[in-house]
């Protein structure tokens, strides 16, 4: 998703272990991963709306069978 590095990883653990101190680490941890599960419910909840709200296979379909009676006609406009 990001593509951080197993090295950056480390780095942003490390400092974040200095600057919050062993103490405090593990409660802003799970603060954190709270912050990020709220966040992928939500942009799920978002993208089950709009393929809902946005009937997109069903759209494609009528495109396509339009698409296909246009060259059907126009094929046998060249035949006449």
């Amino acid at each position: 998703m990001f593509e951080i590095g197993f090295s950056e990883m480390v780095l942003v653990c490390v400092i974040a272990l200095l600057v919050l101190g062993p103490e405090k680490l593990p409660g802003a941890v799970r603060q954190v991963a709270r912050f990020i599960k709220k966040i992928r419910a939500m942009a799920d909840a978002a993208s089950k709306e709009l393929q809902r709200e946005l009937p997109i296979d069903e759209l494609r379909r009528d495109l396509n069978s339009e698409l296909s009676a246009i060259s059907t006609k126009s094929g046998s406009d060249k035949n006449e």
